[in-house]
């Protein structure tokens, strides 16, 4: 798989597991704030376009 594969896949596990503990943007908002300084990807924007939900 291709590094971009594997950040396609990373991005989305991430928003799963937000939806999955049905975190509020302000939650998230707060852990990418207090996030260590090496995280593996960016802070994802607070939504995702639609085709993507």
């Amino acid at each position: 798989m291709s590094w971009s594969g594997c950040f396609k896949c990373l991005v989305l596990l991430n928003h799963l597991i937000n939806q999955a503990y049905q975190l509020t943007p302000d939650e998230i908002a707060l852990m990418w704030r207090t996030a260590p300084p090496q995280m593996p990807i960016a802070p994802p924007p607070l939504t995702l376009p639609p085709s993507k939900r």
